[in-house]
């Protein structure tokens, strides 16, 4: 199934941590990388309310997501977990949409931020080489 905007994933194996809401972050899709096919190593949550899927994001990176995801986990040398132990965490969601919002939107928000961030870091980055080559050749 091919990468789009804002799905929500998170690593089988290795650092199961990097749970991403993918505004193009492999832990951090990049644009470029949009309608790609990702991956097996990748567990994708398909939530379609975006709202929700930035409230369940959010919680799967709280001590109380990760504290979930955690418990189970198997293997000795580096750590896996499947999609089925993904759907086992249980996630609160508020009865107050308004609440949902505020938490979801702001999430969403976040990663929207943290790729203009990275943007604007590797473009400065560029310019900074063009300067110095342009004053070494």
């Amino acid at each position: 199934m091919p990468m789009e905007r804002w799905d929500l994933t998170c690593k089988r194996c290795g650092r199961l941590f990097d749970i991403a809401v993918r505004e193009y972050r492999s832990t951090e899709l990049r644009r470029e990388h949009h309608g790609s096919v990702a991956t097996n190593n990748l567990i994708r949550v398909v939530i379609a309310d975006e709202v929700l899927r930035g409230y369940v994001y959010q919680f799967l990176q709280s001590r109380h997501g990760r504290r979930q995801l955690l418990k189970s986990t198997y293997g000795t040398n580096q750590d896996h977990i499947e999609p089925a132990h993904v759907e086992e965490v249980l996630i609160p969601i508020p009865k107050d949409r308004s609440l949902l919002e505020e938490i979801g939107s702001k999430a969403l928000a976040s990663v929207e931020h943290l790729q203009e961030s990275r943007e604007a870091f590797t473009m400065a980055a560029r310019c900074l080489e063009r300067l110095w080559d342009d004053r070494m050749s």
